[in-house]
């Protein structure tokens, strides 16, 4: 397994003593990034010789950085003073609930406020006044920064400092979703190692340990394009998958009655509809559409090896396939990724989805 093989060559790397000082990985989503770099940390500052699955990833040579959103006004002065002890207990319950979890997730795990997340340069200077001191139990020190697509230009500049001169026996680890949106100066100083899908057997085996029914974690792992978090969803929330593509369905009707009857008012109920969505519901609804337009891609192209959906509302992607098209293909992806950019932001997510609606409509039922 290809994730086995990245531990155990980081394993055999920190054994050796040949661990680069940074390394970046790149997590695309439930690959185990966190969890894979939070194992690879405490067995440094632990100098073991073998990987340490604690599940609390707890000792005070290994220290964390995450995106956080400013709180309500009574908490405001105290979270200037220390941005990431603020939330460490909300940390630690995120990292032993859902360790696998997204950035969106961990963001709305730690605060109700539909409020951009962020790091920032606060929370490197911290970070950094703790790493240059003597380490409390160990020689070494780790720094695991998740989240780094969220970086505040200030804050990146400044982490870019430490990475290029780092205090003796530090060693930092990335997580990023995009490689192309952290700053190239930090990429070019680490080692940038890119996380492969999960194998669908991984997915499996992973959720059988976890107490859940075979034939119930075979059928999530399916589904669930590589992600663990994906295929716990599947396990434990099949409902919200249900509606999530519910609603994606009733946008694609909406966008048909627009096209071909001229009817306006589905396009217009249900862009209320997303509209009350917070930026994290209305990301996965974008990100199922886009897998969505894959699988019926595939299918209109007889692909059949790739194409995997299995409808939970009784939908025919079948029938529907035959608007996804080589012509159309690319317009539907790149209109689906621009409005995940434009939330990510901070656009009006009722403007955004009216006119995405539109747009849709346009570009799948257009006469040819």
């Amino acid at each position: 397994m290809i994730q086995y093989q990245i531990r155990e060559e980081l394993l055999k790397n920190i054994k050796n003593d040949r661990v680069p000082n940074a390394i970046c990985f790149i997590d695309k989503g439930g690959r185990g990034s966190l969890k894979l770099a939070s194992e690879m940390g405490l067995t440094i500052v632990k100098n073991l010789n073998a990987s340490s699955n604690d599940l609390n990833y707890i000792h005070p040579d290994l220290h964390y950085v995450y995106p956080t959103k400013i709180p309500k006004k009574k908490n405001e002065k105290r979270f200037k003073k220390d941005m990431s002890a603020f939330y460490i207990d909300k940390w630690r319950e995120f990292m032993n609930a859902q360790i696998y979890g997204s950035v969106d997730e961990w963001l709305d795990f730690s605060s109700f406020d539909n409020k951009n997340g962020t790091i920032r340069v606060g929370q490197i200077s911290k970070a950094i006044s703790i790493l240059n001191l003597k380490p409390f139990q160990s020689d070494k020190k780790v720094c695991v920064i998740w989240g780094i697509n969220l970086l505040k230009e200030e804050a990146a500049n400044k982490l870019l400092k430490i990475i290029e001169e780092p205090p003796k026996k530090t060693y930092f680890f990335l997580i990023a979703e995009d490689e192309k949106k952290i700053m190239p100066t930090i990429t070019s100083r680490c080692q940038i190692i890119r996380l492969p899908p999960l194998r669908t057997e991984e997915i499996k085996e992973n959720l059988i340990k976890m107490g859940h029914d075979a034939s119930l974690a075979l059928e999530a792992s399916e589904a669930s394009n590589g992600s663990l978090n994906e295929g716990v969803a599947r396990v434990y929330n099949e409902e919200i998958i249900k509606e999530r593509e519910r609603l994606f369905i009733d946008c694609l009707r909406g966008c048909y009655m627009a096209s071909n009857r001229a009817d306006f008012s589905h396009v217009i109920k249900i862009s209320n509809d997303l509209g009350a969505l917070n930026k994290s519901d209305l990301k996965h609804l974008l990100l199922f559409g886009i897998n969505f337009i894959r699988q019926s891609f595939f299918y209109s192209n007889g692909v059949k090896r790739l194409y995997e959906f299995k409808s939970l509302n009784d939908f025919s992607i079948e029938n529907f396939a035959i608007y996804v098209s080589n012509k159309n293909y690319k317009k539907l992806i790149s209109l689906f990724d621009l409005n995940l950019y434009y939330m990510g932001r901070n656009a009006n997510i009722k403007l955004l989805s009216t006119s995405f609606l539109f747009e849709l409509s346009n570009i799948l039922y257009e006469k040819n």
